[in-house]
């Protein structure tokens, strides 16, 4: 069904959030292919509250859609927090071979797909990733802000 996106409630206890060029890439991807809201639209509870797509639907605001398509749950009220975390969850690692060999790398970043930088053999270097839980927003960017400041490439999901 299509509905207003005034008439959609943005989900106060969403898990997940796109930050930054993430978000900018799918503000982009929504203006230049809103065909795929269709295939997959935004799911609501029966009080019209985001169980998924919190991040869609703020990409179409930005993008300045009116309407868009929403699917409402049918199942019980107690599956909503259930829903909100599987469907965040994810799983599954990319074949960048198959990737590489098959589509455009620049089709790739701009569709939103970090794709790995590959630099010359004696120009490589080693990284290793960490992942930092923080218990608020505040200190997650004043972290974040101190390890660009130290010229470390950090990255906030």
């Amino acid at each position: 069904m299509i509905t207003k996106l005034t008439d959609i409630k943005p989900n106060p206890n969403n898990p997940r959030v796109i930050r930054d060029e993430n978000f900018k890439k799918l503000v982009n991807s929504i203006k230049e292919f809103p065909e795929m809201l269709e295939v997959r639209p935004i799911v609501v509870n029966k009080d019209m509250v985001i169980l998924g797509g919190n991040m869609r639907f703020r990409a179409c605001q930005e993008a300045g859609l009116k309407e868009v398509p929403v699917m409402m749950a049918s199942w019980e009220s107690e599956k909503d927090a259930e829903f909100v975390i599987k469907d965040n969850l994810q799983m599954g690692d990319w074949d960048w071979e198959i990737l590489s060999n098959t589509f455009d790398e620049s089709y790739l970043d701009d569709w939103g797909l970090d794709v790995p930088y590959q630099q010359e053999e004696e120009e490589q270097e080693i990284s290793y990733n960490i992942l930092i839980t923080c218990t608020s927003q505040e200190e997650q960017m004043s972290l974040y802000s101190e390890l660009e400041s130290k010229g470390v490439k950090a990255k906030m999901k």
